[in-house]
């Protein structure tokens, strides 16, 4: 396509694009890309793996709601911090593609640093979810269960949201594979505190029920 003039500037010419091109970048790209795919499937595998543990505890309908609920209510907050670490991306990304590593690492520091003041911030918005569930009207019989469960998740923020920075870095200076590997000890971590909290929330199922129960009879 000629060049031509827009706005008073002067238009470069656009280059078709060919098909030998196209596969010189398809390799690359997939290696970047297929480490980030399988890290997104991983991560949403833990709601997954959270469903097939509480529905073997004896009231499984109320502990699948309640975890259910509390990773929605978890995740509401925890998506908003990690949204605001998005713009590492772009900051580490130009500054790798300048060769300015100083710069890169500079953001990384930064990213770090929003992760700390942002944790103590979005723990407590997630501490105030049960008083608000039970405020909008939310059965006792899925909060009460619930609370043990969202406490669990909510002791891993800090590492979800340097996970988070961690991750944005990486990427952005093309090193993709921790990312992909390091999902497996982060999600058996997070397992095994939730493993201590779903015995409480068998327990605390079985007591609302009673109390529920009990106050049907009245």
């Amino acid at each position: 396509m000629p060049a031509g003039i827009y706005a008073g500037f002067m238009v470069p010419p656009v280059q078709p694009i060919s098909f030998r091109a196209v596969r010189q970048e398809f390799g690359p790209t997939l290696r970047l890309a297929l480490p980030l795919v399988l890290a997104e499937i991983g991560w949403m595998s833990m709601g997954v793996v959270d469903t097939i543990m509480v529905g073997r505890l004896p009231n499984s309908a109320v502990a699948i709601g309640a975890t259910g609920l509390g990773q929605s209510l978890y995740h509401s907050v925890a998506i908003f911090g990690a949204g605001l670490l998005l713009g590492m991306d772009t900051f580490v990304a130009q500054a790798h593609g300048r060769e300015d590593i100083c710069d890169a690492r500079h953001s990384l520091v930064n990213g770090v640093f929003l992760a700390l003041v942002l944790t103590p911030v979005l723990m407590v918005l997630v501490w105030f979810w049960p008083m608000l569930m039970q405020h909008f009207g939310v059965s006792q019989l899925l909060v009460g269960p619930m609370r043990p469960f969202l406490s669990a998740l909510n002791w891993g923020t800090l590492p979800l949201l340097s996970y988070f920075a961690l991750r944005r870095y990486l990427q952005a200076v093309h090193v993709v594979r921790p990312i992909m590997f390091a999902l497996f000890p982060k999600e058996n971590a997070l397992r095994s505190d939730e493993d201590r909290f779903h015995g409480m929330l068998a327990q605390q199922t079985q007591l609302e029920l009673t109390h529920c129960s009990l106050e049907a009879k009245q």
